[in-house]
C-alpha cells in the first residue's frame, strides 16, 4: 500500500514533513479570512484548525500538497521540494514528457511521450511554476500521468492536478502559446502508446558544460534574493519597526514570474482574478493614510511611504497573489482587488504609484494622517475618544 511506502520513507528521513510559518497564513494576516486550501487539499487529514492551523505529525506524509497549494508559502520545508527535481527536468533536453509519480512507475510504463520521468512524490504537489518551466522545455506535449490517482489512498490529488493543468494552459494561451500540457487520463487511445525510457527525478543528467550553466543560475537566484532583501530592508523604513509586519514572497512565485518573462507578450484581454493567483487593486479618495494595507500584505506588493507632508502608496504588480487582505484590513473600504486582470497590465510596470495625498499631525496623539474637511484629529482618535455626535468642530 502508498501508505506504508510513504511512513517507511518518512522513518527513514528521505521524506521531510512541512513546518507551519503562522505570521505568513492568510489567516493570522485577518482575522476574517477563512482561506482553507490546506486544509481541504491535505488527502490524509494532517492538518488541523485550533486557534491557528497546527500540523498532526502522526498523520502528515510530507506529501507536499499544502506548500503548493498554499499562496503565501506558511507550509516550508527545510529544503526546496522542487530544487533537484527541476534540476533533472532541465537536464533531460527531451521534446516531450511524461510526469509520473512513485506508484505509477512500478512497472513498464506504456507513454505518449519518449520519457517519462518519476518525481518520486504525489504530482498534485507540483507548483504552477514548476509545470510551466517543464512545458518551456518539453515543446513537444507534457503530460501528467493521474490515472492511479481514483485507487490511489491520496484521492484528493487527481482534481488538485487538474487544476494546475489548467491554470498552466490558461497561462499559455494568454501569451498566444499552444497549450501543451495535458492528463494522461484524457487520452483518447491507447493503441499507440510505446514504452517510455523512465527517469528519476532526483538524478540529474548533467555534463559539465550544464552544470556550469545550472549553478550560474543558482548563483544569479541568489543574487536577485540577496538584492531583495536589501530593498525589504529598505522599504522597512516607511513603517516604525512595530508597525511592521513580515513579507514573504514564496521561491516558486519568484519562478513563476521569471517565466512570465519568458512567454514573450500577451494578449490584451481580460482574465477573471478567481482563475489565476494574480490580482491588479485601485484606492479610492476615502484613504487615510493609515498603512494597514500595506502592512497587511504578505509578499510586499503594496508599499506604504510616508514623511511628515506626504504619502503614497506604491504597488508591485508581479508579487500580488490577489488574496485580498488589503481589501479586508481597510478600515474604510478604501482599496480594492480588481476582478479582473491582464497580463499587459501585469507586465507594464515592476512598481507603480496607485493613490498619494498631503498629511497632517493629529493633535491628540501626534501621528501623520490624510485629513477631510479641514479635520485636526485622525479616524483612530476620532473612534477613540469621540463618541458619534460629540465630535469637535475643527
Amino acid at each position: 500500500m502508498v501508505e506504508v511506502d510513504i511512513f517507511d520513507l518518512l522513518e527513514q528521513g528521505l521524506v521531510s514533513q512541512p513546518t507551519f510559518h503562522r505570521e505568513r497564513c492568510l489567516r493570522f494576516r485577518y482575522y476574517l479570512n477563512r482561506c482553507n486550501l490546506c486544509l481541504k487539499s491535505c488527502p490524509f487529514g494532517a492538518i488541523r484548525e485550533s486557534l491557528y492551523l497546527e500540523l498532526d505529525e502522526e498523520k502528515c506524509t510530507g506529501c507536499g500538497i499544502c506548500w503548493q497549494v498554499c499562496p503565501t508559502e506558511a507550509w516550508a520545508f527545510p529544503k526546496s521540494p522542487e530544487k533537484t527535481l527541476r534540476t533533472t527536468i532541465l537536464s533531460l533536453q527531451t521534446s516531450a514528457l511524461e510526469l509520473i509519480c512513485h506508484r505509477a512507475a512500478q512497472g513498464e510504463v506504456f507513454s505518449p511521450a519518449p520519457v517519462a520521468l518519476n518525481v518520486k512524490r504525489c504530482l498534485a504537489s507540483l507548483s504552477l511554476a514548476l509545470i510551466l518551466e517543464t512545458a518551456l522545455s518539453a515543446t513537444q506535449g507534457l503530460w501528467l500521468n493521474d490515472e492511479l490517482c481514483p485507487q490511489c489512498p491520496m484521492g484528493s490529488a487527481q482534481s488538485i492536478i487538474r487544476e494546475q493543468a489548467q491554470k498552466a494552459n490558461r497561462i499559455l494561451k494568454a501569451f498566444g502559446k499552444e497549450e501543451t500540457i495535458a492528463l494522461k487520463s484524457s487520452l483518447p487511445n491507447r493503441d499507440g502508446l510505446l514504452p517510455a525510457q523512465v527517469r528519476q527525478g532526483d538524478e540529474p543528467l548533467l555534463d559539465r558544460r550544464a552544470s556550469f550553466s545550472l549553478l550560474y543560475g543558482e548563483l544569479v537566484g541568489l543574487m536577485r534574493k540577496a538584492v531583495g532583501e536589501s530593498l525589504e530592508g529598505l522599504f522597512g523604513q516607511l513603517l516604525p519597526p512595530e508597525e511592521r509586519v513580515p513579507k514573504h514572497l514564496p521561491e516558486p512565485r519568484l519562478r513563476l514570474v521569471r517565466t512570465l518573462a519568458r512567454l514573450g507578450t500577451p494578449k490584451d484581454e481580460e482574465i477573471p482574478a478567481s482563475e489565476l493567483p494574480f490580482g491588479l487593486v485601485e484606492v479610492d479618495d476615502s484613504c487615510t493614510a493609515c498603512g494597514l494595507c500595506a502592512n497587511q500584505c504578505p509578499t510586499g506588493a503594496l508599499i506604504f511611504h510616508r514623511n511628515q507632508e506626504s504619502f503614497t502608496i506604491d504597488f508591485v504588480p508581479l508579487a500580488c497573489i490577489g488574496c485580498k487582505a488589503c481589501e479586508g484590513n481597510c478600515p474604510t473600504g478604501a482599496i480594492k482587488v480588481k476582478p479582473y486582470f491582464s497580463f499587459p497590465a501585469l507586465l507594464r510596470s515592476l512598481r507603480l504609484t496607485v493613490f498619494k495625498g498631503e498629511l497632517k499631525t493629529c493633535r491628540q496623539c501626534g501621528k501623520p494622517f490624510r485629513p477631510t474637511e479641514g479635520e485636526e484629529i485622525c479616524p483612530a482618535c476620532r473612534k477613540l475618544y469621540y463618541p458619534p455626535g460629540e465630535m469637535p468642530a475643527g
